[in-house]
C-alpha cells in the first residue's frame, strides 16, 4: 500500500508513506489464513509516529493498493 499527495495542480505526486503487508499473514506472523474471494477484509498496517506533514490546500490524497513486482518478494501465483 502506498498513500501519495496530489497536488492540486496534478503537476507532482509526493510519496507520503508505504508499507508491505502479505494478507495471508494479515492476522498472525505464524498462522496463515487464506482470504476468500469476493468476501471483505480488514488490513492493518503499521504507521510509523513520526510522520506529519501539512497538506497544500487543493491537494488530494491517493491511496494504492497493489501487489509488488519486485524480484526480491516472493509471487502469489493465486494457487490454492
Amino acid at each position: 500500500a502506498l498513500v501519495y499527495e496530489i497536488l492540486a495542480d496534478e503537476s507532482q505526486s509526493i510519496l507520503l508513506w508505504s508499507n508491505l503487508l502479505r494478507l495471508r499473514y494479515r492476522d498472525s506472523w505464524r498462522e496463515p489464513r487464506l482470504a476468500s474471494p469476493g468476501e471483505p477484509l480488514r488490513a492493518s498496517f503499521y504507521v510509523p509516529r513520526f510522520m506529519s506533514r501539512r497538506l497544500r490546500r487543493g491537494s488530494r490524497i491517493r491511496l494504492v493498493i497493489r501487489a509488488p513486482g519486485s524480484i526480491y518478494f516472493q509471487k502469489n501465483l493465486q494457487l490454492i
